[in-house]
């Protein structure tokens, strides 16, 4: 179970610089500074820790987050390689629908009894799922990158426990996330139409 807990030191991130490691060292430096800043400020703060976000979108371009979701479907080899390093290390890829997230932020702002870290993921699946739930979304599909069940390892539980014990609870599941996300992108032409 990955839980708030699980927190990886960055001297280790240092160390194996896999996949994304400048992203995820300047979290980690970023977060430990803020807590670090806060406790010594008498400062209440919150971290909330998300997994993929997509959803709908209002920005001028794809976000990378739904670009790296697709990418089975656009056939980006960047952003495939990202998803699939993800699924390597996670043995799973965890989502949060955009206004999830948004619920949960508003949600801890507001609570008296929130500190300290959260993560707010609301499901996890396979990769070779994944690529499954999406042709279903998008019917027309040929999933242009093979994904092979070499991919799928035992499922992680990304726990939002200790987000959930404090009342909040998920609006959108993985289907969900998927059709909205699918939905958007065919609204900004980054999908051809079915």
């Amino acid at each position: 179970m990955v839980d708030e807990s699980c927190q990886i030191q960055p001297k280790n991130v240092l160390n194996t610089q896999a996949s994304g490691w400048v992203y995820a060292l300047s979290k980690l430096l970023t977060e430990d500074a803020a807590f670090q800043f806060a406790k010594d400020n008498g400062i209440d703060l919150v971290s909330i820790i998300t997994s993929t976000v997509p959803g709908p979108f209002f920005t001028a371009s794809v976000p990378k987050s739904v670009k790296v979701l697709l990418s089975p479907l656009t056939g980006e080899t960047e952003y495939f390689k990202i998803l699939s390093a993800v699924n390597a290390r996670m043995g799973s890829i965890a989502l949060v629908h955009i206004e999830d997230i948004c619920r949960a932020h508003m949600f801890l702002m507001e609570h008296a009894k929130a500190e300290g870290r959260y993560i707010c993921s609301s499901q996890s699946c396979t990769l070779s799922n994944l690529t499954t739930l999406i042709s279903r979304v998008y019917s027309c599909s040929n999933i242009c990158m093979k994904v092979e069940k070499v991919y799928d390892k035992v499922l992680s539980d990304i726990s939002s426990k200790k987000l959930e014990d404090l009342g909040f609870s998920y609006k959108h599941g993985l289907e969900d996330i998927i059709y909205q996300t699918v939905t958007c992108c065919l609204d900004y032409s980054y999908l051809p139409p079915v």
